[in-house]
């Protein structure tokens, strides 16, 4: 009996010291790489002014907005011509000086120089500009379903549209919601979709329903739901969707960013999210082209 109220209280003093432990504050002392140059921006096939951002990276436990990189000589250019970016009231965010659309199988080349007080050098970029689907014919809110089983308030959005025969395309994925952004102005609130052996199908279409079932790009709560959160569908709300054709390095881009999302830095994330700015080891971010469809429906 004794020996039983002994091990009875040993177990308690070891379950109480695993509880203290669990409670003791760590600081993790993470090991700081040297400051990079942040860039990140795009060409689309929208007529407009086209932006380019610069900026810092900062240490891990930083904390405020990132350092701007003011003054740089920035341009893009492909075979025919050459547009100049000049920064504008918002320091660190260049525009170009005349709208343009980018084009289709085109390559659009990004230079960027920097003044001697932001410690100079030459950053170099290049984003190709794949082939648009025609058109997303339509889309619908109906039952999310999962390998046929329906998702009670749940709401999922299936587009129909002609997909690209290229197996290395991928699609990017945004829903807004009157005009919002779903989830907030976020890279992370996204999705991205490669077919792999379907793709040059039609998308929800007859064949695709029967072989692998309709796919939904988006999902939504219902008010059925009883959720309180922001993120419920109301019956009157403008549902838009844009689906952009991407290449499958922006598509890996985005999926690091992802993995990085969050403040917990046992989560394995990345050591270093890829980048397509050179030279090599002195830049990070990513300057991609896109073409961009777009459909609207009301719930």
């Amino acid at each position: 009996m004794i020996m039983k109220q002994l091990k009875h209280i040993f177990n308690i003093l070891l379950f109480s010291l695993l509880v203290v432990s669990c409670r003791e504050k760590i600081t993790i002392e993470p090991q700081e790489g040297p400051q990079l140059l942040g860039v990140y921006g795009s060409i689309t096939d929208e007529y407009k002014n086209h932006k380019i951002t610069l900026s810092r990276t900062a240490e891990f436990y930083a904390t405020g907005g990132p350092e701007m990189v003011s003054d740089a000589t920035v341009f893009v250019y492909d075979n025919i011509d050459t547009v100049l970016y000049e920064e504008t009231e918002e320091n660190g965010v260049y525009q170009s000086v005349e709208k343009f659309s980018g084009k289709e199988n085109h390559t659009y080349n990004l230079s960027i120089d920097l003044p001697e007080r932001e410690g100079g050098g030459h950053y170099h970029a290049q984003a190709e500009m794949l082939p648009s689907i025609t058109a997303i014919d339509s889309i619908v809110l109906k039952q999310y379903q999962v390998a046929s089983v329906s998702v009670d308030n749940v709401l999922g959005l299936y587009p129909y549209f002609q997909s690209l025969k290229d197996e290395d395309v991928y699609y990017l994925v945004k829903a807004y919601v009157n005009d919002s952004l779903f989830g907030g102005e976020k890279l992370t609130n996204c999705g991205i979709y490669n077919l792999g052996g379907m793709s040059g199908w039609y998308v929800n279409g007859p064949l695709m329903a029967y072989l692998a079932g309709e796919i939904p790009v988006w999902s939504f709560l219902t008010e059925e739901s009883g959720s309180d959160s922001l993120e419920v569908l109301h019956p009157g709300d403008t549902v838009r969707l844009d689906l952009s054709v991407i290449t499958d390095g922006y598509a890996g881009y985005i999926s690091d960013i992802s993995s990085s999302n969050g403040s917990n830095p046992m989560m394995g994330s990345p050591s270093n999210v890829r980048t397509n700015i050179y030279p090599e080891g002195s830049a990070t971010g990513y300057f991609y082209a896109t073409t961009t469809k777009r459909k609207t429906i009301i719930y």
